[in-house]
């Protein structure tokens, strides 16, 4: 019941936000938005919706509230439904006319005609099934283990501890750990993990079907070009293997996608109020994506570099602007929506400031911002991820170029191949060497690999239309962004992405095309080798289900979260390591479970690893440098673990 309830819950809040937007834009009655943008506008639901519960979670735990599910849960939504009713049925029904829309996808026996797109249709499936057997495994990468969704268990098992006392304990939170209030939110009050994996699916869904959209926005598209860039998106080794791991990069990518898709609008629209309007929805998602991935700040910033632009670029215009036209920006539920996630989002950061000195706290100040918080505590060291994960041994001037042809080309796992199939020996090491030389200390750790298929729109700038350009210019920007930071390609995909979607909607990329120069070779080569990636990446892909326990997932009569759990983290220590004689054992987990059992109304304390809080469904681990527990008094139970992984009693 609860689970149903919590979808419910999220689903319509969802629906009514994007149904509401709906609506204010058929009031501009602009010609502009005459054929709605579907997808657009879904993001966009999704990314307030979900803003609306993380950052409510956020302000309950300020005041140790710790809202589980109850029956008057579902009243509001359901309000909201019916208050709302009309809105949302007309929304509803362009929703079924745009998905009707895409139908040719699914047309096989058209695709089967050319070989070509039926193998991408294919791969479309294999992905498919992929991602559908990590979304039924509570752990698929182990960077969860500690961090991220771990965070989210954390935060739902603080019952009646306030933030506040939670960082008096010695605790924190990260700064950007919006997703894992939202996490934490729909784990409170379903119990069920499921769910919040699902909505990691959900943003994938978005993702691909509004760069579907806005490539038929820029330009000219069709059926092969489709399959092509759902493929590309689905095989990309940050989205297969992160987006449903429990890290927040997934939620990110379609925040950030859904603002260069707004800002896109912005570049074609010749409404200057319209473009402002645009910009200023950019900068509430940058934040938001702040709140969830420090990163973002690059994408923040160049929302606020645009917005200050249309601000100067006519000045005159937008004073004689008739705001009855726009009336959803005067309207005061819209500027409390604004307030709300602008004060909110920065709560964690407030604390983080107080405790730690530092607003990017687990992350130490980057650059010059270290002048500014002198005795900011940090545990990781920016400048040592910068140095290690970045290219080295590359002038600062040509490090930005050469990070995106590196990233773009898929350098870093054909380093990592080499790596593992040649010795000094081996005729092919003069391929290895110079990777190597050039490559990021961190082998394999950020960088993995855009698409190919990025580089090209640079080989034809004549062809572009003036606000393909400036699109390219606002993706160009983003990327050299990216590139000054720590590069992890999985924060730059939505960016990466733009690029491939204006080359594909670029009906006269192909024209006049020529072998003979050497420009017309390195294109072919280019969009070959685009091509060959997809269904490499596809193979890697399907390779990496073998360190997944699909055995036991199959097991259906001894299926249970723990046991999945435990046997990938098994099957994690045999082939990297990393766990040691922190796994937990099912003595452990019985032991635990009697302990939650028999003190239902006290609060728990257990010194222990993290990986220990994913058998537990009520306490707080606390870390090793925990310097008190809480000050509830005779209300308190405190644990650790010894050697022999047997629980002990501590004091509190």
């Amino acid at each position: 019941m609860a689970v149903f309830s919590g979808i419910f819950i999220f689903c319509s809040v969802w629906i009514a936000i994007s149904s509401t937007i709906n609506n204010q834009i058929y009031n501009f009655n602009n010609k502009e938005f005459k054929n709605q943008k579907i997808f657009l506008l879904l993001s966009i639901g999704f990314i307030f919706a979900f803003s609306i519960f993380g950052l409510l979670n956020i302000i309950l735990h300020l005041f140790g509230l710790n809202i589980t599910f109850n029956f008057f849960l579902i009243i509001i939504p359901s309000l909201i439904v019916i208050l709302n009713y009309s809105i949302i049925n007309a929304f509803c029904s362009q929703l079924f006319f745009s998905v009707y829309k895409f139908k040719k996808f699914f047309k096989v026996p058209s695709i089967n005609k050319n070989p070509f797109a039926f193998s991408l249709f294919f791969i479309i499936i294999i992905q498919t099934l992929c991602l559908a057997i990590r979304l039924l495994l509570p752990i698929t990468l182990s960077d969860a283990t500690n961090q991220y969704f771990w965070d989210s268990l954390q935060i739902s098992r603080l019952e009646g501890i306030s933030l506040n006392e939670f960082y008096k304990m010695g605790e924190y939170l990260r700064t950007d750990s919006l997703a894992s209030f939202f996490d934490a939110f729909f784990i409170q009050i379903t119990n069920n993990w499921l769910l919040v994996r699902s909505a990691r699916v959900i943003a994938l869904v978005l993702l691909v079907f509004s760069s579907l959209e806005m490539a038929f926005c820029l330009g000219s598209f069709n059926v092969k070009k489709s399959l092509l860039l759902v493929s590309l998106i689905l095989t990309l080794p940050d989205v297969w293997s992160v987006f449903i791991s429990g890290k927040h990069d997934g939620y990110v990518c379609l925040f950030e996608f859904t603002g260069i898709y707004i800002i896109y609008l912005s570049i074609i629209s010749k409404d200057n109020f319209l473009k402002l309007s645009f910009s200023f929805l950019s900068i509430l998602i940058g934040i938001l994506s702040v709140s969830m991935r420090l990163s973002s700040l690059m994408f923040l910033l160049l929302a606020l570099i645009l917005f200050c632009f249309y601000i100067f670029k006519s000045p005159v215009d937008l004073l004689k602007i008739n705001l009855k036209k726009y009336s959803y920006i005067t309207d005061p539920k819209n500027i409390i929506f604004s307030i709300f996630i602008i004060v909110s989002s920065f709560i964690v950061c407030i604390f983080n400031i107080k405790y730690y000195s530092n607003p990017f706290f687990a992350l130490s100040p980057p650059g010059f911002i270290t002048n500014i918080f002198p005795d900011a505590i940090s545990i990781d060291d920016y400048k040592f991820y910068k140095e290690t994960l970045a290219l080295k041994n590359i002038p600062i001037v040509f490090k930005p170029i050469s990070t995106f042809i590196y990233a773009s080309l898929g350098f870093e796992p054909l380093r990592y191949i080499l790596t593992k199939l040649i010795d000094d020996e081996n005729f092919f090491i003069f391929l290895l060497r110079p990777l190597n030389y050039f490559g990021p200390e961190g082998l394999f750790v950020s960088i993995l690999s855009f698409s190919p298929l990025t580089l090209l729109p640079y080989f034809n700038l004549n062809k572009l239309e003036k606000y393909q350009k400036n699109c390219l210019i606002l993706s160009t920007l983003l990327i050299f962004f990216w590139t000054l930071s720590i590069p992890y390609s999985r924060t730059a995909i939505a960016a990466s992405l733009s690029l491939v979607i204006i080359f594909l909607s670029n009906p006269n990329f192909f024209n006049n095309f020529s072998f003979k120069s050497f420009t017309g070779k390195l294109i072919a080569f280019i969009y070959s080798y685009g091509l060959f990636s997809i269904y490499l990446f596809t193979f890697w892909s399907l390779s990496n289900m073998a360190d997944l326990p699909i055995k036991s997932l199959l097991d259906f009569d001894n299926l249970n979260r723990t046991k999945l759990a435990r046997e990938y983290i098994v099957m994690q220590e045999n082939i990297v390591g990393g766990f040691g004689s922190d796994i937990p054992s099912i003595e452990f987990e019985k032991q635990w479970s009697e302990i939650e059992k028999n003190n239902t109304d006290k609060f728990l304390f257990l010194k222990a690893a993290p990986i220990y809080g994913y058998f537990m469904n009520k306490g707080l681990i606390m870390r090793n440098f925990s310097n008190q527990s809480s000050n509830k008094g005779s209300q308190s139970l405190c644990f650790k673990i010894n050697s022999k992984q047997e629980i002990e009693n501590d004091f509190c």
